[in-house]
């Protein structure tokens, strides 16, 4: 702004120059960004198949804990972690084949009566954006998935009511997303991958919706909750095959 504010008094020769102009920023002074790797933002098929049966294999050694079911479910519906430990019954459509995506966990403060600042965690009326509001299809293992859960949640007694919430840790308190992370970390390590969070399971879920040619582009950005092209196709598309498998698909 100040560059053509003097270029407007130069224009009316009220200034002779514009002393803006004379300068000249080094490029090599910024650096750009390193280009995000798929080694390290999505599971490849490999990886994705590893991580799946882990988590069967923990739910069936310990039924009624359905954390690892969280897990799972979230490889088909690419959530955020905040919208995951945020679901609730209500949210699951009539037909049982769409869910509501409309909450998610936040961060708030409130004032004590001591005058104390403290930081309490709550499920928020909202997304992280307006596009995040929407109504996603479940395929078929993401239903079998929650039909687990949600007779877990029946014979232990815990999410009775329509309003409650979907998922709960193993003391029966509702789900929080630092547990989330806590368990991609074990998971990781017992594996022996590349550490890898929730986001990771959404930017696989997000890859793999991208890669069907007969999904159309806006009905891809929609399931992920996205409204910008750019930023769907530089933080959400990326390639989890073998070089040996692309190269094979660039022959075709």
């Amino acid at each position: 702004i100040i560059r053509q504010v003097y270029d407007y008094l130069v224009e009316h020769e009220m200034l002779s120059v514009n002393p803006y102009r004379q300068f000249k920023i080094n490029s090599k002074l910024y650096t750009a960004p390193p280009k995000k790797r798929p080694e390290t933002e999505v599971f490849n098929e490999k990886e994705e198949d590893l991580v799946k049966t882990y988590l069967m294999e923990e739910y069936l050694k310990e039924p009624t804990i359905t954390t690892p079911l969280a897990i799972l479910l979230n490889f088909y519906l690419g959530l955020r972690a905040g919208e995951l430990v945020a679901l609730k019954k209500s949210d699951i459509l009539p037909d049982g084949k769409y869910i509501h995506i409309q909450w998610m966990e936040a961060r708030q403060f409130r004032l004590t009566p001591e005058g104390n600042c403290v930081q309490y965690v709550t499920i928020v009326p909202h997304t992280k954006t307006d596009q995040g509001d929407r109504i996603i299809y479940l395929v078929p293992e993401a239903r079998e998935i929650l039909a687990l859960i949600l007779k877990c949640n029946e014979e232990l007694g815990l999410g009775t009511g329509p309003e409650d919430g979907i998922f709960y840790n193993r003391y029966g308190d509702p789900l929080r997303t630092w547990t989330l992370e806590k368990y991609y970390r074990r998971i990781c390590k017992e594996l022996d991958l590349v550490r890898k969070s929730n986001h990771k399971v959404r930017k696989t879920c997000i890859t793999k919706v991208a890669d069907n040619p007969e999904i159309n582009l806006k009905e891809a950005m929609n399931f992920s909750g996205h409204k910008d092209v750019q930023v769907f196709i530089e933080n959400y598309c990326f390639s989890r095959y073998s070089s040996e498998k692309t190269q094979s698909e660039f022959e075709k």
